[in-house]
């Protein structure tokens, strides 16, 4: 059986009532929503922090694992916060654990992405504290008296 040409319906096709599409705007929501972003979250704009300012509020202070999942140790230079974050997870508002590596953890700002490096600052109140002096071993012997 072949085709047949429906070259004749184009003329009522052009005169029946089709509803008129709906204003862009309302689709705004679908369109902040990028499709292939897995978190589908909005896009975050130019007015997100930047690396140095994750740099500079964030220490990488370890990277451990729980079974098969690697963990990301934070603290926070300018508080006493300290974080346990997941690859997936927010670090806040604009930031998102990418990957985590061995010696590195990567994070994704809409397109920014920013490294923190295993050992690269010191968090904020990490301070060496000296080690304990035995006491007897610093104690000062009494001499001897010769008889």
């Amino acid at each position: 059986m072949s085709p047949v040409p429906l070259w004749w319906l184009l003329p009522l096709l052009a005169q029946a009532d089709v509803p008129a599409f709906p204003p862009l705007e309302q689709f705004q929501g679908i369109i902040d929503r990028p499709l292939f972003n897995p978190s589908r979250r909005p896009e975050v704009g130019e007015d997100s922090g930047d690396a140095q300012a994750l740099k500079q509020q964030w220490a990488l202070t370890g990277v451990v694992l729980q079974g098969d999942v690697p963990l990301a140790l934070l603290s926070s230079q300018t508080d006493d916060r300290r974080l346990t974050l997941s690859p997936g997870m927010p670090l806040d508002q604009n930031w998102q654990v990418e990957e985590i590596l061995p010696d590195r953890v990567k994070f994704r700002s809409g397109t920014k992405v920013a490294e923190l490096e295993l050992g690269a600052t010191k968090p904020k109140g990490n301070k060496a504290v000296p080690r304990p002096t035995n006491r007897r071993d610093n104690a000062k012997k009494p001499e001897k008296k010769q008889e």
